[in-house]
């Protein structure tokens, strides 16, 4: 992820979101909002049910947002908030939504679409 923002700001964006392969919930609405907050905020994230989060924007690449994570476990969310608060920026949280990380979340999500 870290490389994928570093590649994109190379490029001359200002405002950087990078989602989640995992989450059919995104909309295009979600997405225009992240753009937007990212207007009057630092940070914006929308977490997951499970801990993690599916989408993660900043204005400036701040690296230690990815390193000494613990990967798809239940604390993600909470370390990467706390990494920003640190820094006494500000973050704007987005609604959370659901991923699909096991067979039972893909059941539910084909069932309700």
């Amino acid at each position: 992820m870290l490389n994928a923002f570093k590649l994109v700001k190379k490029k001359g964006y200002k405002n950087i979101i990078i989602i989640g392969n995992d989450c059919p919930y995104i909309t295009s609405l979600i997405l225009k909002n992240a753009f937007e907050k990212l207007n009057k905020y630092d940070y914006v994230i929308g977490p997951t049910y499970d801990g993690g989060y599916y989408l993660l924007g900043m204005k400036k690449i701040n690296k230690n947002l990815f390193i000494k994570k613990e990967w798809s476990t239940e604390s993600v969310f909470e370390d990467t908030l706390k990494n920003i608060k640190k820094e006494d920026k500000k973050i704007f949280i987005l609604e959370k939504l659901e991923d699909i990380d096991y067979y039972e979340n893909w059941t539910t999500f084909k069932n309700k679409n």
